[in-house]
């Protein structure tokens, strides 16, 4: 039987615990074999590592066996063709393994903070593989898979990876990056796998494979948590109601009883808005939103807290802190003081700019009436002329990541070009 030089297997089999069979969910990937729950699971109930594997073998028929030094499994597959071709792929996966001594173990974070343990191959893995193997080892459908890219993170700095980038050089770098980028070294890095920056709200809801739907509530909420969504009283009670619900459980009144929120306000409602009301108001306001959601499930909590999100139009941006720099005249960019720090966001839609202080959208702007950018030559400035009714406009900002906005800009603007391209061919095809 041929083996792939880095076998990659997933099955359904029966695992014995104590004498009895229970079913579970094996995937075999990047010399690790990870067992769920079931295959609708995102993340793994337990990882054994090929490092710790004594032995593998066919114990009789479909049944086998796999034996670590932190534990030992007796599996029972469907056929004995099935048991004999993970014997085989588990063996070879260790071979590999021990012949590769450039290896290097790192973990892949979600925006729930979870993570996955992933071993990368020193100065050979790319962002693109390493894509790759979080996509398998998380079963994520192939429809969905688009929608996400692996970034570099720290306090204070977000980087998308290109394809090609070599993780392990990444993470050599970090600190020139940080310094580069961010100014200052922020400590350490972390590998997300997150929704990528070009992925419009109309395709993200025409994604239906749950473990998808998951990260992406779960990226809304830490947003959500970090202020970079501006949301009304109403709007943070609808969204507070089901995130408890999805925190807390179904409302119950014998668990749920006074006083089960007043002491999590922080969790629940953005720090811009606690003020507006007593924390016992505020648990009663939520409280009721709670209770409004017993007989839901979760899968369809996380849409309506999607939903209520998507109606930003500057939801699914990548967001940068920059400083007004335009000159201050009768067209100039929106009437902020100069040095004044403010969030610049970027997605399918537009450009956007974002008061902090006062929690609001201070502008918004469509790519197809910027008229030129650029970025100053010691990359200090990003500068572009805008388009309004009558006159023109100039937005100069501030910000060490002025190649990181343009690279995002550049990045968005050729999937919109390309998705116009696509709409344009199959119409062409349809009147031939």
């Amino acid at each position: 039987m041929e083996v792939p030089e880095y076998p990659w297997l997933s099955n359904q089999f029966q695992r014995r615990v104590k004498n009895k069979f229970k079913m579970f969910h094996f995937v075999l990937a990047n010399h690790q074999l990870y067992i769920y729950e079931s295959s609708s699971h995102l993340l793994p109930a337990k990882i054994f590592s090929l490092d710790d594997l004594v032995e593998t073998q066919i114990l009789r028929g479909s049944i086998f066996d796999i034996s670590f030094t932190n534990g030992r499994l007796e599996l029972r597959s469907q056929s004995e063709e099935v048991a004999n071709r993970w014997v085989q792929g588990i063996l070879e996966s260790q071979r590999v393994k021990q012949l590769d001594s450039d290896k290097r173990n790192i973990r892949v974070w979600f925006p729930d903070n979870n993570y996955l343990n992933v071993a990368i191959l020193e100065g050979v893995t790319t962002a693109e593989e390493l894509w790759w193997l979080v996509c398998e080892a998380t079963c994520l459908n192939h429809a969905s898979r688009p929608a996400f890219s692996i970034y570099a993170e720290g306090k204070s700095l977000s980087l998308l990876l290109r394809s090609s980038q070599k993780v392990s050089e990444v993470f050599d770098h970090w600190d020139f990056l940080e310094k580069k980028f961010a100014k200052n070294i922020s400590g350490p890095l972390k590998f997300v796998f997150k929704p990528t920056p070009t992925l419009s709200s109309t395709m993200e809801r025409n994604i239906k494979d749950e473990k998808a739907t998951h990260i992406f509530y779960a990226h809304a909420v830490s947003l959500v948590e970090n202020n970079f969504y501006i949301l009304d009283i109403e709007e943070a009670i609808s969204l507070a109601g089901l995130k408890a619900y999805l925190t807390l459980g179904e409302y119950n009144p014998e668990t749920h009883t006074p006083g089960y929120l007043e002491s999590r306000i922080s969790v629940f409602i953005p720090k811009y808005l606690r003020d507006e009301r007593q924390p016992q108001e505020w648990e009663n306001l939520i409280g009721d939103e709670h209770e409004s959601h017993v007989g839901k499930t979760p899968y369809i909590a996380k849409l309506l807290y999607l939903q209520l999100l998507r109606q930003r139009p500057y939801y699914g941006s990548v967001f940068f802190r920059v400083k007004n720099k335009s000159i201050r005249n009768n067209n100039a960019f929106f009437a902020h003081t100069l040095d004044k720090t403010l969030i610049l966001a970027l997605n399918m839609n537009g450009i956007y700019i974002i008061d902090p202080t006062n929690s609001r959208l201070a502008e918004s702007i469509q790519y197809d009436h910027i008229l030129y950018w650029d970025i100053s030559k010691k990359g200090k400035y990003f500068w572009m002329e805008v388009k309004r009714k009558q006159t023109t406009e100039e937005w100069m900002i501030d910000t060490p990541q002025t190649q990181l906005i343009a690279d995002t800009f550049l990045d968005i603007v050729y999937e919109i070009k390309l998705q116009k391209y696509v709409v344009r061919s199959i119409r062409d095809q349809q009147r031939m």
